[in-house]
């Protein structure tokens, strides 16, 4: 028996968008060894962990920390 949920059309299009903000975020991270997520926490005022589980995906992360944590990592 399997057991899948379906999932609408917008809802995926969300999902795809997010992911592919969280990569770039990722990625921009690594390219920019003098910085990690200890650091941007501290540039936005907020524990570590909430940076991790945003950038890990288990926590859900808006538009403004998307742009904050760009900011922290020096784009603007």
């Amino acid at each position: 028996m399997s057991y899948q949920i379906p999932i609408s059309g917008n809802r995926k299009a969300a999902a795809r968008l997010v992911g592919g903000v969280r990569r770039k975020l990722l990625r921009a991270l690594e390219a920019s060894p003098e910085t990690n997520q200890v650091d941007i926490a501290n540039k936005l005022g907020v524990h570590r962990s909430v940076i991790t589980r945003q950038l890990k995906g288990t926590s859900d992360m808006t538009i403004g920390r998307a742009a904050e944590i760009a900011w922290a990592l020096g784009y603007r």
